[in-house]
């Protein structure tokens, strides 16, 4: 409301439901074009989350999010996949949809003049077969049948180097899987990799791994 006051707004561009909900209640933003990014549907997302989500945290989030979207006069996607998503979760809302495929910033991620440098900066060796994942390690990223799937690779290629960047709960048994796998030489778990660094990474990677 404050913002409102002080500087003309042309668009407002919401990215989850419940904050876009807290501005649409607001009066000042009935005279505002309003536009929704969704990523996911948000009951899924909240399912996905937990071991044993519950009905009514299920129905409110998918009702909080359809009043979101109803309000909004275009549903920006990044892929068909989520707008058949987007459809399935709300009928009668897909033709609100626009697909906007995400973008990157090529001044920073391109290819690198010397893979070789990078990789001694890394500590990978030049030869080896470099992998990356950069994720937030929840249970739900299915990373630990990606370490279960690293065992039977490493037994094939000696050489290969999976570096796992990101931060979460599930680190520690992450960490721990690695060692039990026996997977010391060949996966090394980085942590959370600054914004700043990760153009590196993806230079210095023979594969990305999602």
């Amino acid at each position: 409301r404050a913002l409102s006051r002080r500087l003309p707004i042309d668009v407002l561009i919401f990215h989850q439901p419940l904050s876009a909900l807290g501005i649409l209640l607001g009066r000042p933003s009935r005279f505002i074009a309003r536009t929704y990014v969704f990523h996911s549907p948000w009951a899924e997302e909240y399912e996905a989350r937990l071991t044993r989500p519950k009905t009514g945290g299920r129905i409110l989030r998918r009702t909080a999010e359809r009043l979101v979207l109803r309000r909004c006069q275009r549903i920006f996607v990044l892929s068909r996949f989520m707008a058949a998503r987007l459809a399935a979760a709300h009928p009668g809302l897909g033709d609100r949809a626009v697909l906007l495929p995400g973008g990157a910033d090529l001044d920073r991620f391109r290819p690198a003049e010397s893979r070789q440098a990078l990789r001694m900066s890394l500590g990978v060796p030049a030869g080896s077969p470099l992998l990356l994942t950069v994720r937030n390690l929840e249970p739900r990223m299915g990373l630990e049948h990606l370490l279960h799937a690293m065992a039977e690779v490493a037994r094939a290629l000696k050489d290969v180097v999976l570096v796992i960047g990101g931060a979460g709960p599930m680190g520690d048994a992450l960490r721990g899987l690695v060692e039990q796998l026996g997977l010391g030489r060949s996966v090394r778990c980085e942590g959370y990799i600054p914004e700043e660094r990760l153009p590196a990474y993806y230079q210095a990677a023979d594969f990305f791994i999602l």
